[in-house]
């Protein structure tokens, strides 16, 4: 099956073929001990996933406030995201889009990720077009 792929400014890969496409991420641990991860949005599911990114990380920003005297917090959350608060590593504080990896914890890297995604939509539906055509 014919198939374009592109990378993302967001650091996942766009795949794209006649049918479907997805956004895949590799996400390589902090060092070797820890395995690397690959999970992938589906592009029907992208509209739920960007409203729920969206949605979890105001609930992140909440109990960032609430919980700003405590040690460490985790929740896990749909589409296998978690927030996980700590002051221990204040680096891995954030909305985590797979295990504790990739973290998203500022409003301006929330707007990138979702620009992002708005864009691959757009993107993918061009490059369908594009298939069609070959």
């Amino acid at each position: 099956m014919l198939a374009l792929t592109e990378e993302l400014p967001c650091g996942g890969i766009l795949r794209v073929t006649l049918n479907d496409w997805n956004i895949t991420y590799y996400i390589e641990g902090p060092d070797k001990r820890y395995k690397p991860t690959v999970y992938t949005v589906n592009g029907l599911m992208i509209e739920r996933y960007i409203s729920s990114l969206q949605k979890n990380f105001s609930e992140y920003e909440r109990l960032k406030e609430i919980l700003a005297n405590e040690e460490s917090f985790s929740k896990s959350l749909d589409f296998g995201m978690s927030i996980y608060i700590t002051k221990k590593v204040p680096a891995f504080s954030g909305l985590h889009l797979a295990s504790h990896k990739q973290p998203i914890s500022t409003g301006f890297q929330m707007k990138m990720l979702v620009e992002n995604y708005t864009n691959a939509i757009e993107r993918a539906k061009r490059m369908q077009e594009l298939l069609k055509k070959l």
